[in-house]
């Protein structure tokens, strides 16, 4: 390959910038990573023969089973690399006794998030957010258990965590409810202790995490409000 000449690598997606420095270097669009070179991260202007680079699929997609991860530079050119990676896709979950409020589509792919909750009569079991990343649903598909008098699920707490984080408690079961950093509960506290008294219910009930800040405007909002609306009044009845 002479100085000045483009790798050839057109099945692979991968496009070639001419740097300052006198090199290709690879721009990196399509299916495609660059992973590796002999050389390092920049082609030379020219490669020995039985060279090779080696290449990796980008987020989103994984390697085809059997396909060859490399190029050899042979005779004053690449061979010729099969298709090496597929669009990553997840199977559609199905969780018994569960229903789906989000994600209705018929094919998932990296990216994509499903969120469920159970049906009357079930509490969850795992997360009721799950979202697709390279094949799998992360975290794990929850499931559907059927309420007893004896077991509590796991409070769910969007902006906040439980420890100790089970998939089920029996009943006198002590947990921790925590807020995320920056939020807290209604009372401004960030911790709440709550015990399982049967049929998934706590004591304490579980509340909701705010931003305070967040819920400070909106209370300055409600009484700029009002008291523009208490103003509107009165100077409807000082015109009578």
């Amino acid at each position: 390959m002479r100085s000045g000449v483009r790798p050839s690598l057109p099945s692979l997606g991968v496009m070639w910038d001419f740097s300052p420095g006198g090199h290709w270097v690879p721009r990196l669009v399509g299916t495609l990573t660059l992973l590796a070179l002999p050389q390092g991260p920049l082609v030379p202007d020219s490669v020995p023969e039985n060279h090779e680079v080696k290449y990796r699929c980008k987020p989103g997609f994984i390697n085809i089973p059997g396909r060859n991860e490399t190029s050899i530079c042979i005779g004053n050119s690449w061979l010729k690399m099969e298709e090496l990676c597929a669009v990553a896709t997840c199977e559609e979950p199905a969780v018994e006794n569960g229903i789906k409020l989000s994600g209705f589509q018929h094919s998932y792919t990296s990216g994509d998030n499903m969120v469920f909750e159970c049906k009357i009569g079930y509490f969850l079991i795992g997360s009721y957010f799950i979202q697709c990343e390279n094949n799998t649903w992360h975290p794990t598909v929850p499931s559907c258990k059927k309420i007893t008098p004896y077991l509590c699920g796991a409070p769910v707490m969007p902006i906040g965590t439980v420890e100790p984080l089970l998939s089920q408690y029996e009943v006198g079961y002590v947990i921790s409810v925590y807020c995320n950093p920056g939020y807290c509960f209604p009372d401004e506290t960030i911790e709440m202790i709550m015990k399982c008294k049967g049929y998934n219910l706590w004591e304490p009930p579980p509340q909701p995490c705010f931003n305070p800040f967040f819920t400070l405007l909106i209370t300055v909002f409600v009484l700029i409000v009002l008291l523009l609306a208490a103003k509107m009044i009165y100077w409807k009845y000082q015109s009578l």
